[in-house]
């Protein structure tokens, strides 16, 4: 990126350290790289990039501050031309091919020069005004830097209106811990790992005196402005990448400091539409893909993000396909011109009577109060209610009950049916379309005084009285036998064993 708001922030930040080195300063290009990684980079020409990614992660100036401090000693050290020749020099000497000495070799000097960075750059950070406990808290940024920018309770409120109310079971009741492994086994790692470096700036800081020092040396809100810009882009990184469930992660936590943005409110949207086509197979992942393998279990997931993959792994997706249309739906009527979320929410109508067999239409009415249908009758004593007869009516109130109290998901369009009009309209009948032909059912269409179930082009059509048209046709165990009568054994088994397979 060039020129950019990001890009111009860290520029200035480099100029806030090498203020008393404007000859070096001279030399740097520093850029800001479009990519989800946290990481940065220093090459040999003054190169400098720093990746969307850790620049999301960083919580405060001073921790750019001193990442830029060790960038900037890698080119002074000459590391990079360094690395490149003594790679050269190890790729030309004999190892076994089964071993994995060349690599260790490679990657322990990678980390002297990573070790001698970070000493270098302290000891420019400390010419600057910042914080020098920042510096300390900066690997702990990396060391979480698999974690989401922030960590954020899910909560399912957010998915909710109040006419839907999700399951409690889709939600654990308590996540897991975060694992610390900030003391790896670092032999095969370029760098060493963050419990190494943190104690070795640590031991720079317990010698030093820290009065006086600050987060921000610049202004805090400039760069909190500018964190957000690339958490916002983040979030489209993650998109690019189909990473879906770490896209709408950083949607909800962006959700929550902006609830009226409409980029926002369009990553979210766009998430809860791709993971329902991918949950209705209608999105493939593979080797070449960003996650090859999908998405991950929510037991592979630490902390609050759990939540999240938990209720996408536990959500059948025709729940999930109507969950997305609600979010998405409202979300386009609060930005009427955003003609992404209108399409996505045209595209999820489409793909209701597919995901919708076996129900029955929403509730299209709000239900009254009914004070009065209760389950049990608190004026009968114990014994009373253990009888037959209370036990049967009880029983008979409880079915009514169920009837009436459908579905938990049945009412969340009840205020779009009531009130929108373009809802309504869009909005398909429950079931399979008419001229739809679903897994071998029979196709049927509505007359006016009758429903015609057509079996096929060469059979008669079978005509059944009915109130209410039929929506959905269903054959339960079919039954085929075949009988030759010219035959001594009459019935022919493996013809009707045939007929049967055929007709299932």
């Amino acid at each position: 990126m060039i020129n950019d708001e990001v890009t111009v922030y860290l520029n200035k930040l480099a100029d806030v350290i090498l203020k008393d080195n404007p000859a070096l300063r001279n030399e740097l290009h520093i850029y800001t790289l479009k990519s989800s990684v946290v990481n940065a980079y220093s090459y040999d020409k003054g190169y400098i990039f720093i990746d969307i990614g850790l620049i999301a992660q960083a919580e405060t100036e001073a921790q750019l501050a001193f990442i830029l401090c060790h960038e900037i000693s890698h080119y002074t050290k000459k590391h990079h031309l360094d690395g490149y020749v003594k790679n050269k020099k190890i790729d030309r000497q004999n190892y076994d091919r089964n071993s994995d000495a060349k690599l260790i070799e490679k990657c322990q000097y990678s980390k002297e020069k990573e070790s001698e960075a970070d000493i270098e750059g302290f000891k420019l950070f400390e010419q600057t005004g910042y914080n020098f406990k920042q510096a300390e808290k900066a690997f702990d940024v990396l060391q979480y830097a698999h974690l989401p920018f922030e960590l954020l309770e899910f909560k399912k409120t957010f998915l909710e209106t109040e006419y839907y109310k999700l399951p409690s079971g889709y939600f654990l009741k308590e996540v897991s811990s975060i694992r610390n492994n900030s003391n790896e086994d670092d032999t095969k790692l370029t760098h060493p790992n963050t419990a190494k470096r943190k104690q070795a700036i640590s031991e720079l800081i317990a010698n030093r005196s820290n009065n006086g020092k600050v987060n921000y040396v610049m202004a805090q809100d400039k760069f909190e402005y500018v964190r957000d810009l690339a958490r916002l882009e983040l979030c489209r990184l993650y998109l690019k990448n189909r990473d879906y469930p770490n896209a709408l992660y950083a949607g909800y936590i962006m959700a929550n400091k902006y609830p009226n943005n409409e980029y926002v409110a369009e990553v979210i949207s766009k998430c809860l539409y791709a993971i329902a086509l991918y949950g209705n197979g209608m999105i493939n992942y593979n080797s070449d893909s960003h996650l090859e393998n999908g998405f991950a279990d929510f037991k592979d997931v630490e902390s609050y993000p759990q939540q999240l993959y938990h209720l996408i792994n536990r959500m059948p997706s025709n729940e999930w396909t109507m969950m997305a249309l609600n979010y998405i739906y409202r979300s386009h009527k609060k930005f009427p011109n955003n003609k992404k979320m209108a399409s996505y929410s045209d595209s999820l109508f489409k793909m209701m009577p597919k995901i919708n067999w076996g129900i029955r239409d929403f509730v299209r009415m709000s239900k009254k109060d009914n004070q009065n249908n209760t389950l049990l009758d608190s004026s009968k004593t114990e014994n009373e209610l253990n009888s037959k007869t209370d036990l049967i009516a009880n029983i008979q109130k409880e079915n009514n009950f169920k009837k009436y109290d459908t579905a938990y998901y049945k009412e969340m369009y009840v205020d779009l049916f009531e009130s929108d009009k373009e809802f309504a309209s869009k909005f398909p009948l429950a079931g399979l379309d008419e001229n739809q032909n679903n897994s071998g059912f029979s196709e049927y269409s509505i007359s006016k005084n009758r429903t015609v179930i057509k079996k096929n082009k060469k059979g008669k059509g079978i005509y059944i009285s009915s109130d209410s048209k039929i929506n959905k046709v269903l054959l339960l165990e079919p039954f085929y036998l075949k009988i030759d009568e010219s035959q001594k054994e009459e019935m022919t088994y493996i013809n009707s064993d045939k007929k049967k397979k055929n007709l299932l």
